[in-house]
């Protein structure tokens, strides 16, 4: 196996995606739109979809401030999220959010990634609030109650 990573801008296929350097910033599924902020909540990192998702050209809000680009409820919104995540690999999310206030719903991801804060924006694209977390917490819960691999898989079944 070669440990060198291709380039971002080379096409992955099943000769080289074994060497696709996934995890550097930058590289997004075309979907959502990555935004990457600094502890001080200065825009570091832009994915380059983020003017036609979001409205946010990356080279006019890089060096910025994240809490300048939004609404300020928004911003008090992703701080709160941001304080619940107990560690590096906790996940925050929010679904169907009205980041900017003007009725555009996305699904938001937010997690640390060392010393930086990285927001997913994803374009709610079905109609209505659909919180697909707040269903699968439930099934998650009657999972880890059961005592044994036995009642964990009888449960999942159900």
């Amino acid at each position: 196996m070669n440990d060198s990573f291709i380039s971002t801008d080379t096409p992955v296929d099943l000769t080289n995606c074994d060497r696709e350097p996934i995890h550097l910033l930058g590289n997004v599924q075309s979907f959502a739109a990555l935004v990457a902020i600094s502890a001080d909540w200065i825009v570091q990192h832009v994915s380059r979809n983020a003017g036609a998702l979001l409205g946010l050209d990356a080279e006019e809000i890089t060096g910025r401030v994240f809490s300048d680009l939004l609404p300020r409820e928004t911003v008090a919104k992703l701080r709160e999220k941001l304080g619940g995540t107990s560690h590096e690999n906790s996940v925050a999310r929010l679904f169907g959010f009205d980041v900017f206030g003007d009725g555009r719903l996305f699904d938001v991801s937010a997690h640390q990634s060392g010393s930086s804060f990285i927001f997913e924006f994803e374009p709610k694209l079905r109609e209505g609030a659909h919180d697909e977390l707040a269903q699968v917490t439930p099934m998650l819960r009657r999972l880890s109650a059961q005592g044994d691999l036995a009642g964990a898989s009888e449960e999942a079944a159900r």
